[in-house]
C-alpha cells in the first residue's frame, strides 16, 4: 500500500489550518511592528518568516529560515543555469555554430551564465534598497 499520498495530504492540511490560523494572529502582542494593518494583520506572502522569527525559539527559527534561504536558491540557481543551457545550446549551436564540439558548448554554457550572473548583480547593486 502507498502511504506517500495520504502523508502529503495529511501534512497539506496540516499546512493549510496552520497557515490560516497564522494569519490571524494579533501581531500588535508580538515585537513585529511594520506592516501590520489596523486588525493586527499582515501580508499574508509574510506569514512563515515571520512566524519563523517571531514564535518560535531561535534554534528552530535559524534552522528555518536558512531551509528556506537555500529553498530559494537552489530554484534561483536552476533557473539560472537551466536559461544558460538552453541559450547556449538554442543560440550558439543551433545558430553560431551548428557542428560545434561538445567541449566548446561547455564553454558557451559557462560564459552565458557568467553574463547572467553579471547582469544580475548589476541590478542588485542599481537598486537603492537592496542593500542596506
Amino acid at each position: 500500500m502507498q502511504l506517500s499520498s495520504p502523508a502529503s495530504l495529511t501534512i497539506l492540511l496540516f499546512l493549510l489550518l496552520c497557515s490560516h490560523h497564522f494569519y490571524f494572529i494579533d501581531w500588535n502582542q508580538t515585537e513585529y511592528r511594520d506592516h501590520v494593518d489596523e486588525y493586527g494583520r499582515v501580508d499574508h506572502r509574510l506569514i512563515l518568516p515571520l512566524v519563523l522569527q517571531y514564535l518560535t525559539p531561535t534554534v528552530v527559527s535559524v534552522i528555518g529560515l536558512g531551509a528556506v534561504s537555500a529553498a530559494v536558491m537552489s530554484s534561483a540557481d536552476s533557473s539560472m543555469l537551466s536559461s544558460s543551457t538552453m541559450t547556449a545550446r538554442n543560440v550558439y549551436k543551433m545558430v553560431i555554430r551548428p557542428k560545434v564540439i561538445i567541449r566548446r558548448l561547455f564553454s558557451a554554457d559557462l560564459s552565458t551564465s557568467k553574463c547572467k550572473a553579471s547582469v544580475c548583480f548589476g541590478f542588485i547593486l542599481s537598486e537603492p534598497g537592496l542593500l542596506h
